[in-house]
C-alpha cells in the first residue's frame, strides 16, 4: 500500500452473532452485513472482551483486557491517563481520528475521548432534544435526510425510537468522511444499535411483528414493562425471567426488528463511504456483547460471560489487504487494533491484541466484573435469589471452539458448547488442565490492572441516558 488504509469501526451495541444472517439465524436481520461479508469476511468465533458495554468498549479503545484497563472492573471508573487509547496511538502515526458516540459509556466521562482529533457524543432521548441540540450544527443534512423520515420513528408517547438516534449518527459520519482530503483516517462509530429498551422504527417494527401472536402496541407495552429501568429489569431476573412463550416471542421479534434497522444503515452508510474514498479503507462492523434471552433464566447483558452476550458479530472488508486469517479461528477486537496500529507503523507496545499479520491465537479471554451489577439489586426483589449459580469474585473465561473454562477465586467450571449449564470438568480433566494452564500463564502476564482513582463525571443528561437505557 502507498500509505495505511483508512479505518472505520462500526460498534452496534448489543448485538449477539447468533441473530445475524451470518449465523444461519432464522431471521434475515443482516442481509447488509452479509452481503459485505461476502467481499470481505465474517468471522465466527469473535469474542468480546466483557458482557457489558462499561468494561468492553474500553479494551475495544485501548487494545487492552478488562483486568489492566480496569475500567467498571471495580479498579476504575475512568481510563487511566497511563493507558494509551487507539486513538493516541494511530493519531502519533499520521492519522485523523474521528469518533462518533451514541452512549455515554464512551464519551469524555469515561476518557473514551482521549485521542480523537474529532468526537462527538450525541443524545437521542428525545425529538426534542435533538432538534434542539442538534439541529443546527446538522444544518441541510438533517432537513434533507432525517425530518423527512421522523413519522417513521414515532409511534407512541414516549418519543423517538433508538432509530432516530442511529439516522443521525451515520449522517454526522458522512459528513466527517467528506472532510477528509489526503491523510489516513479513523473513524469510530458506537451505536446504541439493538440496545434495550427494544424500540425499533415503525415499519421495521410492523414487518417483524406481522408474524407473532401480539400486536404491536401489546408487544411495546409489555417489552417496556420489563426493560422500563434497571428495578425492572433486575425483578424479572430475580423471578428467573418467568415470561410466556408469546412473551418471549414478541421480545425476540422486537429485537430482530432492532438489528435489522441497525444493518439498514449501516450498510447505507458503508456503501455511501465505498463510493467516496479510496480502495484503502478496512471496514469493521462488531458488537460489544450481545443480550440474553432466557439463557440461564436471565435477559439483558449481566451477571454471566454465556456466548449470548460474548459471542458477537464480526464482519470485514478490506482487512484481507494487511492479513490473511482464517475466519474460523478465535479473534478478538484488541487483535485487530494492535494489527492495525502495527500496520500504521505506529507504538503498538501498550496493546495486548496479537499482530494477526503473523500471529494465530488459540483461545479467546474475556472477563466479568465482580461489582456490575452487585448480588443485592436482585436480592431486594427475592431474597432467596440463588447467588451460587454465579461467580461472586473477577471471573476469567477461556474459550476455545469447542470449550469454555471460567476461572474466579470462589469456582471453576468448564462447559462443553454449546451448552453452558453443565459442568463437564470431572468428564474432561485435560481439558480442565489445558485451559486453566491458558488462564492462569494469561493473568500473570498481562492481567495485572493500572490503579488509578478517578471517578467518571458524568453530566446530568448522560445520566438521564444511563437510565432509559436501564443502567441507573
Amino acid at each position: 500500500m502507498s500509505r495505511p488504509p483508512n479505518i472505520v469501526w462500526i460498534t452496534l451495541d448489543s448485538l449477539r452473532y447468533d441473530r445475524t444472517t451470518m449465523s444461519g439465524y432464522r431471521r434475515d436481520t443482516t442481509p447488509n452485513l452479509a452481503r459485505l461479508a461476502s467481499g470481505g469476511r465474517s468471522f465466527s468465533e469473535c469474542t468480546a472482551h466483557s458482557n457489558f458495554t462499561l468494561v468492553s468498549a474500553p479494551s475495544i479503545l485501548t487494545g487492552t483486557y478488562p483486568s489492566h484497563h480496569g475500567v467498571g472492573m471495580g479498579i476504575n471508573d475512568r481510563l487511566p491517563e497511563s493507558v494509551p487509547t487507539v486513538a493516541e496511538l494511530l493519531s502519533a502515526a499520521g492519522y485523523h481520528t474521528g469518533c462518533i458516540s451514541e452512549i455515554a459509556r464512551v464519551s469524555d466521562a469515561t476518557g473514551l475521548d482521549r485521542g480523537f482529533d474529532t468526537f462527538e457524543f450525541t443524545f437521542n432521548r428525545s425529538g426534542t432534544d435533538h432538534l434542539a441540540e442538534k439541529g443546527r450544527a446538522m444544518g441541510s443534512h438533517l432537513m434533507e435526510n432525517v425530518l423527512p423520515n421522523i413519522s417513521n420513528f414515532v409511534y407512541d408517547s414516549r418519543g423517538l425510537t433508538n432509530g432516530f438516534g442511529l439516522k443521525y449518527t451515520t449522517e454526522m459520519a458522512r459528513s466527517y468522511v467528506r472532510a477528509r482530503e489526503g491523510e489516513p483516517f479513523f473513524l469510530y462509530l458506537h451505536a446504541v444499535g439493538p440496545h434495550y429498551p427494544y424500540r425499533p422504527p415503525a415499519s421495521f417494527l410492523r414487518r417483524y411483528t406481522d408474524d407473532i401472536s401480539m400486536n404491536p402496541s401489546a408487544a411495546i407495552e409489555f417489552m417496556m414493562g420489563v426493560y422500563g429501568n434497571d428495578e425492572s429489569i433486575n425483578r424479572a431476573i430475580a423471578n428467573r425471567a418467568p415470561f410466556t412463550d408469546e412473551e418471549w416471542e414478541a421480545l425476540s421479534a422486537l429485537y430482530d426488528a432492532e438489528i435489522a434497522y441497525a444493518d439498514h444503515c449501516t450498510g447505507a452508510l458503508v456503501d455511501d463511504i465505498r463510493r467516496s474514498v479510496d480502495d484503502e479503507t478496512v471496514f469493521v462492523i462488531t458488537s460489544d456483547h450481545g443480550d440474553l434471552f432466557g439463557e440461564r433464566d436471565l435477559i439483558a447483558h449481566k451477571l454471566v460471560l454465556h456466548d449470548g452476550l460474548v459471542q458477537v458479530p464480526l464482519v470485514t472488508h478490506g482487512l484481507e489487504t494487511i492479513c490473511a486469517i482464517d475466519s474460523g479461528v478465535p479473534i478478538q477486537h484488541a487483535d485487530l487494533m494492535t494489527t492495525f496500529v502495527a500496520e500504521a507503523g505506529g507504538d503498538s507496545e501498550s496493546l495486548q491484541g496479537l499482530d494477526l499479520r503473523s500471529e494465530q491465537r488459540e483461545a479467546a479471554i474475556t472477563q466479568l466484573s465482580p461489582n456490575e451489577p452487585s448480588f443485592d439489586s436482585f436480592r431486594d426483589h427475592d431474597p432467596a435469589f440463588d447467588t451460587g449459580r454465579f461467580h461472586a469474585t473477577t471471573a476469567t473465561a477461556v474459550r476455545t471452539a469447542e470449550f469454555k473454562y471460567e476461572r474466579s477465586d470462589d469456582k471453576r467450571v468448564l462447559y462443553k458448547l454449546p451448552d453452558e449449564t453443565t459442568d463437564v470438568s470431572e468428564v474432561h480433566p485435560d481439558i480442565v488442565d489445558e485451559l486453566e494452564r491458558i488462564g492462569s500463564t494469561w493473568v500473570e502476564r498481562i492481567g495485572d490492572p493500572v490503579i488509578a482513582d478517578r471517578n467518571a463525571e458524568f453530566t446530568d443528561r448522560m445520566q438521564q441516558q444511563l437510565e432509559d437505557l436501564g443502567y441507573l
